[in-house]
């Protein structure tokens, strides 16, 4: 199963956390890790070029956690960008609640 943590914005701050495995296929071809991994990839991506966020952590072999800052004029922008993005992992929760559960850090 892959938990996903993703804390409330804070400071102009969040943290964001992915592991484990889905399961729903062998690892490397499992559908459903590679929806966790094209979700993780564009938010974190997208945050830093469009934000110009400061991501400090590390995201590899499946696992992420990371610490995603930006400055205090562009809060407001991150705490949309982290709705859609939460949105979406919801969407594969409902989908797939056996593989993935997602988890809210105040």
């Amino acid at each position: 199963m892959v938990r996903v943590r993703l804390s409330s914005l804070s400071n102009n701050c969040l943290q964001f956390e992915v592991e484990g495995h889905a399961g729903h296929g062998k690892k490397g071809t499992d559908p459903v890790c590679a929806a966790i991994s094209v979700l993780t990839l564009t938010f974190l991506n997208g945050l830093e070029r469009e934000l110009q966020a400061e991501i400090v952590g590390h995201f590899d072999d499946g696992e992420c956690s990371v610490e995603i800052t930006v400055i205090k004029e562009k809060s407001n922008d991150l705490n949309l960008l982290t709705k859609v993005f939460r949105y979406g992992f919801e969407r594969l929760v409902r989908e797939f609640p056996d593989c993935l559960v997602l988890e809210n850090r105040n």
